[in-house]
């Protein structure tokens, strides 16, 4: 339940009462910190993306949710090839948005420039079926804008083409959508047929990429239309046999804790029937527990959204504006009461004390985190070389050949054909496994060294608050390892075809502290899997691929997958080889995979070193200039102060005791507000 303190008014009105204080102190590098945050939250999206096979009642389901029964084309006009993104809006309107010149055309050709109406009719002509078929118009999307309050808080719904049309035609329409999938709502019927397996693999891929974008698996719940066109029997039937394969092909999902599988019977017509006549006897929808959950699902999504714009606004108030506040009353009182000689040797103390941490402290503190985290990079890559040897000699590699070399007269070429794929397989977990070991005790490492470079600092400030924490960067958002770490899927041919196919994708790595998500490419796992399944014996491959991303497991906060999937081909000219000559071939590949592994990983590894070193480094810049601003500070109010009369030292005074006071109720307020919020969210449910 919402407590009712985080409400979007409530939460806008404290980020603008920091604002306003933030301005007061002329403290713009604090202010313009908040005002990004509060734009992110301001655009915050929770986006509920509508998925299932074509004619199951989708664009009806949205229709009848938001009570518009002439929103969205349904019956026999379907969207199959168009996204319809349904919002919040003044006035309600569509907008038309169509791909971009694709690169077989003129370069020259400009972007079609998207369309605006109010008429549904205009709409029908792009984003149906009947008036274009297979997108022959190239429509990219349509949004729909609304008023309706279902939508105001921020929730967005996106309608989908067909699972099967995405697949065989239209393959980055929906899984460009599925990375910011805040919830995942699968849509069944009770009339054309139960689900598929192939239809719960496809939404296992959603499920897949949306967790990679945000470290979390979204929201899932399934809904089977059309309740009222057949009888019991039917839906009944329809209802055990989509549950046994959900439960069968999603094992994972429900395995974490607190998952239960959501699932809604309902009737889009009584919905629609009930909404035009209130007062009329239509039989219950099932819509009521669909709204509560979603809306249940929304207010967890908001209250975490506003936390993490509240939470770093205490932060600052505490270690920024309130001591500011204070040691400028502080100052401005002494150097009033003062005489002259006090305030000259006040004014020489702050000088000494920054020229000193200027000329000594900053310097030796800075070039002890450079010269430690150089060590640092050359040992993770030394370790890299040692472990992931691309040679006969590297220890997995050699206990695989030596145990078939042993046993070659029990052996056949074909037997270790037919093994190849677990050998790989096994090879590619031993090199996973080094990987993340060995970019875990790097991140272990920094760690430390960043912690001891941060308190060498603070101890050394004169001024409290002058400079936020070094760990302050935890939340830096230019430390986001997604921008280091999207390796294209690329092929390698080996000897002539006998190996066709390597498939190597280097994913992404969460190191703890240091970004709020991890993103694997998800263009990289579709292609993955795709590439797999076209290649002959490769697609139990892929899968296993696509496995081994889930079965890793998470050191600390640092996730480090590498998947290589190889295509290992049927030995056409097996027989005609020697057993031993197989084994040599096998070696061979098994040295090949180690080597594209242990190059990728050093690659990956030295943006992640630059990317940790440019960001400390960046944050020893903004150390430097706030130590030289807070003393700078520090010297205009000593002089300011030995400056003023009675009257204007008053007034001066009881202006910053205003400021205090307007910190502390601000501080009070965030204090109700997060500490209700987080009572709320740890008390059992009823």
């Amino acid at each position: 339940m919402s407590t009712g303190l985080l409400t979007r008014p409530k939460v806008l009105r404290t980020a603008h009462q920091f604002l306003a204080i933030a301005e007061k102190q002329e403290a713009e590098s604090v202010a313009a910190q908040v005002r990004s945050q509060l734009e992110t939250y301001r655009e915050r999206e929770f986006q509920i993306l509508v998925v299932g096979e074509i004619k199951r009642g989708k664009s009806s389901f949205i229709n009848a949710l938001l009570g518009e029964p002439d929103l969205l084309p349904i019956d026999t006009q379907v969207a199959t090839s168009t996204i319809y993104k349904v919002m919040y809006g003044d006035t309600k309107k569509f907008k038309i948005f169509f791909n971009p010149p694709s690169d077989s055309e003129d370069d020259a050709q400009p972007q079609r420039p998207p369309i605006e109406t109010t008429d549904p009719a205009e709409v029908a002509e792009y984003g149906t079926d009947t008036q274009n078929p297979n997108n022959e118009k190239e429509v990219n999307r349509i949004e729909v804008y609304v008023p309706n309050p279902f939508l105001e808080s921020g929730v967005v719904i996106v309608d989908t083409p067909g699972l099967q049309s995405v697949v065989s035609e239209h393959g980055n329409i929906v899984w460009d959508y599925a990375p910011a999938a805040s919830a995942i709502c699968f849509v069944l019927d009770s009339v054309n047929a139960p689900a598929t397996e192939n239809d719960i693999a496809n939404l296992n891929k959603f499920l897949e990429i949306a967790k990679q974008n945000s470290g979390a698996t979204p929201p899932l719940f399934f809904v089977q239309t059309k309740v009222d066109l057949v009888e019991e029997e039917q839906w009944q039937t329809y209802r055990d046999r989509n549950v046994e394969i959900i439960q069968g092909n999603l094992s994972e999902y429900f395995a974490q804790p607190g998952v239960e599988l959501q699932y809604f019977l309902i009737s889009s017509e009584r919905k629609a029937l009930a909404d035009a006549s209130p007062e009329a006897d239509v039989p219950d929808s099932g819509f009521s527990p669909v709204l509560e959950l979603i809306e249940s699902t929304t207010q967890e999504q908001a209250e975490r959204s506003a936390r993490n714009l509240l939470e770093p606004i205490k932060d600052m108030t505490e270690e920024k504006l309130q001591p500011h506040v204070t040691n400028k009353r502080d100052l401005l009182r002494r150097a009033f009461e003062t005489d002259e000689k006090g305030r000259r040797a006040e004014l020489t103390e702050i000088t000494s004390h920054l020229a000193k941490w200027q000329k000594e402290i900053y310097p030796e503190v800075h070039e002890h985190f450079t010269h430690q985290a150089g060590l640092l990079r050359i040992e993770v890559n030394a370790q890299l070389r040692e472990r992931l040897t691309p040679a006969a000699s590297n220890p997995f590699i050699s206990s695989i050949i030596t145990d078939l070399r042993e046993n070659v007269r029990e052996t056949s070429s074909e037997e270790i054909a037919n093994r190849a794929d677990a050998i790989q397989a096994a090879c590619v977990e031993e090199c996973n496994a080094a990987i993340v070991d060995i970019l875990g005790s790097y991140q272990d490492g920094m760690n430390t060294l960043i912690k001891e470079s941060g308190d060498k600092l603070l101890v050394s400030l004169g001024y409290e608050g002058a400079v936020t924490p070094i760990e302050g960067i935890a939340s830096s958002e230019n430390l986001n390892m997604a921008e280091y770490s999207r390796f294209d899927l690329f092929r390698q041919g080996i000897y002539g075809g006998m190996f066709p196919v390597m498939l190597l994708t280097m994913g992404s790595v969460l190191l703890a502290g240091f970004t709020t998500s991890a993103v694997a490419a998800s263009g990289v796992l579709a292609g993955a899997t795709a590439a797999g399944a076209a290649t002959a014996g490769g697609g139990a491959l892929a899968g296993g691929a696509l496995g081994l991303i889930a079965a890793n497991p998470i050191i600390g906060s640092i996730l480090a997958v590498v998947v290589v999937g190889c295509a290992y081909a049927t030995y056409r000219h097996a027989k005609k080889m020697s057993t031993l000559r197989t084994v040599t071939n096998l070696e061979a590949l098994l040295v090949r995979v180690v080597e594209r592994a242990r190059n990728e990983a050093t690659k990956q590894f030295e943006l992640i070193a630059h990317a940790y070193q440019k960001e400390v480094s960046d944050y020893f810049k903004k150390a430097t200039n706030d130590v030289v601003d807070s003393a700078q500070r520090n010297i205009a109010t000593i002089n300011e102060g030995s400056s003023l009369n009675a009257k204007t030292y008053e007034e001066k005074t009881n202006a910053l005791k205003e400021q205090e006071k307007a910190i502390k109720d601000l501080l009070n307020s965030l204090e109700e507000m997060l500490g209700a919020s987080a009572q709320a969210a740890s008390a059992p449910s009823q």
